[in-house]
């Protein structure tokens, strides 16, 4: 958001990727703190999708993430997400559900969004697996399910890796298309390129896989196939795991800085994300039931 000029060059440079034959998608993800006008417009034009990162609502502070935050207050950021909703701009929020949130973590933010029509917020678990000992896979899970049935009862969908398995078995057709990267899309979809021209797996992981300017010598480079045949191989511990096939794990970032390697899992985030969806498919089987059960006695 500090360069809107490069911003604006690439999308009507590239365009929505009609004259090469292909279909461009297009996303940023900001604090929402500094949102210029002049890109506002491009954003509507070009369907770029925002992403604001908001942890939760504090009214009383104004405070609005878990950590880093400054005098900067959650008045600026909703004042920024209201413009981008006036000129059509689709906003999604991603939050953090951390040590630092957890007690923090309102309905506030769900509210929020119905409010103003925002139709998904991302609820990221904690990349710090310390957050899995200070509090219990089981307390965990319940929170997310919590925040979960609440956000249903406001027409708010909540994602993030955990809800993408629950998705991905109750969606067969949809899965078939995605099944290849399951959860984190670091593994064999993503490429993160440096203001140098680096390339990584991801913004968070540790091996360069080559430069930009060599292209397609990237995806022979072995630190490229180690990443991306994790989504074909999960860790030794994933086999006979309940949801394999649906999960990849936590961060592959975090998972690599925590372990070394990322082949590796954490067995409470294991835990949290298979209680997580086990409720899920309990509520989705609920829902089912009641359908059938009314279909009959109509």
């Amino acid at each position: 958001m500090l360069n809107p000029e490069l911003i604006i060059q690439v999308l009507e440079y590239f365009g929505n990727g009609d004259k090469y034959d292909i279909k461009i998608d297009y996303g940023c993800t900001t604090n929402g703190t500094y949102v210029p006008d002049s890109l506002i417009k491009y954003f509507s034009k070009y369907d770029v999708r925002a992403a604001i990162s908001v942890d939760y609502i504090d009214n009383e502070t104004g405070n609005f993430r878990g950590s880093g935050n400054s005098s900067l207050k959650w008045e600026l950021v909703e004042r920024n997400i209201r413009k981008l909703l006036n000129s059509n701009v689709e906003v999604k929020l991603q939050s953090v559900l951390s040590q630092e949130t957890w007690d923090k973590y309102t309905y506030d933010l769900i509210n929020f969004a119905s409010q103003v029509g925002i139709k998904a917020i991302g609820l990221i678990l904690s990349f710090d697996f310390n957050f899995y000992k200070i509090f219990s896979p089981q307390e965990i899970a319940h929170r997310v399910l919590e925040i979960y049935d609440y956000s249903q009862s406001q027409n708010v969908q909540i994602t993030g890796y955990w809800y993408l398995s629950f998705l991905g078995i109750i969606n067969p057709d949809d899965w078939e298309e995605r099944r290849s990267w399951k959860t984190c899309p670091t593994i064999g979809r993503l490429l993160s390129v440096e203001a140098d021209g680096s390339v990584y797996a991801c913004k968070t992981t540790a091996r360069k896989l080559g430069n930009i300017e060599s292209f397609n010598e990237i995806f022979k480079n072995d630190n490229y196939k180690y990443y991306a045949m994790r989504a074909y191989t999960n860790s030794h511990k994933c086999h006979g795991c309940i949801i394999e096939g649906f999960c990849s794990g936590n961060c592959t970032g975090a998972v690599e800085n925590e372990f070394g390697n990322i082949y590796s899992v954490d067995d409470n985030y294991c835990t949290t994300v298979k209680l997580i969806v086990d409720g899920l498919l309990k509520r989705y089987l609920s829902e089912i039931s009641q359908k059938i059960t009314v279909h009959k006695f109509v």
